[in-house]
């Protein structure tokens, strides 16, 4: 079904290609076999009845101008064309006959017709607020592949002043070469795509480096263009098919019936619809070309080329990566959707799903962007994931802090969902102005007390927004009435299956430059505040379930990342000794991971 997607919309690009080649032997401007190619597609696709229903709908109102805009440029582009260069009706007919022929061809060997009905498959869907936002990432990221390569190979063949056959043997050779390696990288990439928004953001960067590399025109940039683009289509293909999967478990959520022929459908719809639109930018650019061109040499109509236009699936793409970053099917979701439907059809967690899935939900996405750019900085191998039973989950994990290296490896390599325990003082901007300034700020030479606080602050917001973006558990030490307020918390979202990352560890205290301050270890594993254990009888008198607690320990020396074997809550003994006995397990769990 992916080939034969990828041959529906390659087809059209090499139909590009040879209108335009074909058109500048016969007529002398590949401007004309360009716009007669495109309007024959765009007729061709709207004697599909689910385009109609896009155009009749009241909510799609630009798509509907961008379809009038369209129409009108192609009658303003053959009035001029023709008022400029005489060319005969026959010939006129003959382009439009021969593109309806092979678009009939297209049509009959990809089999791409039945796409589903608009009404029942799609808007069905995109209620759903998770499907609504995959929705978008497919269209705008699709939008921006198909009509990015049409305009690239236009402004290669249109923006270097005189035409020759090379030009367009270069392009098809373009074309071909990321067809090629697309098949290589995808194959590759398919193998491990479990950090599904990670890769489809990576994709979408990929391409406008890639974008931005072709414009460059040297020989090298033009070549390391090729390989990004490849790598980009690659990326951003397998991660929608991974999400594909993924939904149909969300349909299966949502008890849904065929959730594998919904999807499909959906997706074929979606993958015309962008089609269509591309080819509808595509025949208002190529007007605008042609009429820009009438009063400006090669030179002006090219750097306008290059500066406006060439960056508008840049745009797009820009597009898709903010909905890629609202999306709440992230692979931890992904595992906790997986075990509601295969090993525990929890109440709670069925709600905790719906909440996330289902309802408009906002999602703090700054650990998405911290984590695609700090990953690939942080190189570490993952040790014991055949400790993790999915059985055990909701659990607790118990990390090392290591300052903040254990923290920011936990959240790029922590193998499932998670809420973490953070300082409360660290979710306030007030709070983590003083707590930064008393910390280390007030440390800074050669600036007044007063430019530390400032600066401070101005620090204080991007480190809330990140911390908030963890749907974190506040901790707060200062009395028993806030620190009951944590458990309970912890415990209401244990319910809620889910899993529960702290870092217990005890700081040492040290005195400097004539404040105290604290201190965590670095290569090895500090004292453990004993309390979080209490979290165990809490959880059996709630639930009768006994849990379990996960020893980790982020080893910064020699890159490793290493989870021990569960200490489970022991109901039997006495609650005072059970929580020094899940504590020192632990802290000795931890020691030994250091050896």
């Amino acid at each position: 079904m992916t080939k034969r997607r990828l041959l529906y919309v390659n087809m059209d690009i090499f139909l590009l290609i040879i209108n335009m080649f074909v058109s500048h032997l016969i007529v002398g401007s590949p401007l004309y076999g360009a716009m007669i190619c495109l309007f024959t597609d765009m007729m061709f696709m709207l004697k599909n009845d689910n385009i109609i229903k896009i155009i009749t709908n009241r909510r799609k109102t630009l798509f509907c101008l961008t379809i009038t805009f369209s129409l009108l440029s192609v009658i303003l582009f053959l009035f001029l064309f023709h008022s400029r260069i005489t060319v005969s009706f026959n010939v006129l007919l003959s382009f439009m006959l021969v593109n309806l022929l092979v678009l009939c061809v297209k049509e009959y060997v990809v089999k791409n017709r039945n796409v589903g009905e608009y009404n029942l498959q799609y808007d069905n869907l995109t209620s759903l607020f998770s499907f609504k936002l995959f929705h978008g990432m497919m269209f705008f990221s699709r939008l921006s592949l198909i009509t990015g390569i049409m305009i690239l190979i236009s402004y290669f063949v249109l923006g270097h002043g005189e035409l020759s056959i090379k030009q367009y043997l270069v392009v098809l050779v373009w074309v071909l070469a990321i067809c090629l390696l697309y098949n290589i990288f995808n194959n590759i990439v398919r193998r491990n795509t479990k950090f599904t928004l990670f890769v489809f953001v990576t994709g979408a960067l990929l391409w406008i480096v890639a974008t931005l590399l072709f414009l460059n025109n040297s020989r090298i940039s033009i070549f390391l263009s090729l390989i990004f683009f490849s790598m980009s289509i690659s990326f951003i293909n397998s991660s929608l098919t991974r999400f594909n999967n993924d939904f149909e478990m969300v349909l299966k959520f949502v008890r849904e019936d065929d959730t594998e022929d919904k999807i499909r459908r959906t997706d074929n719809l979606n993958i015309l619809m962008a089609s269509f639109l591309s080819v509808c930018i595509m025949i208002i650019i190529v007007a605008t070309w042609f009429c820009v061109g009438l009063k400006n040499d090669g030179d002006e109509l090219a750097n306008m080329f290059t500066s406006v236009i060439v960056q508008m699936p840049i745009v797009f793409m820009i597009i898709s990566v903010f909905y890629a970053l609202n999306q709440p099917l992230d692979y931890r979701t992904r595992e906790k959707l997986m075990n509601y439907l295969t090993i525990s059809a929890d109440k709670e967690m069925g709600v905790s799903l719906y909440k996330i899935l289902i309802r408009k939900y906002r999602t703090r996405y700054g650990v998405k962007i911290i984590a695609t750019f700090v990953r690939p900085w942080l190189h570490l191998m993952v040790k014991g994931l055949e400790n993790l039973d999915n059985k055990n989950y909701p659990s607790v994990f118990v990390c090392n802090h290591g300052i903040i290296y254990g923290p920011v490896a936990a959240v790029i390599y922590m193998p499932t969902y998670f809420r973490p325990w953070i300082d409360k003082k660290m979710l306030d901007v007030d709070l983590a102005t003083e707590e930064m300034y008393s910390r280390f700020m007030y440390r800074v030479p050669l600036f007044g007390e007063k430019f530390k606080k400032r600066l401070a602050n101005w620090l204080a917001h991007p480190v809330v927004w990140a911390m908030n973006s963890f749907n974190p558990i506040g901790v707060e030490r200062d009395n028993i009435r806030n620190v009951m307020t944590t458990f309970n918390d912890t415990i209401k979202a244990l319910k809620e299956s889910d899993n529960i990352l702290l870092f217990p560890e005890r700081p040492a205290k040290k005195v400097v430059s004539g404040k105290e301050t604290v201190v965590h270890s670095t290569d090895n594993v500090g004292t453990l505040f004993k309390g979080f254990a209490k979290l165990g009888n809490m959880y059996w008198k709630e639930t009768g379930k006994c849990l379990a607690f996960y020893p980790i320990y982020a080893d910064k020396e020699r890159h490793t990342f290493t989870i021990g074997e569960a200490v489970v809550y022991e109901p039997n003994n006495n609650v005072n000794d059970e929580r020094d006995r899940i504590a020192e397990e632990l802290k000795r769990m931890m020691e030994e991971m250091v050896r």
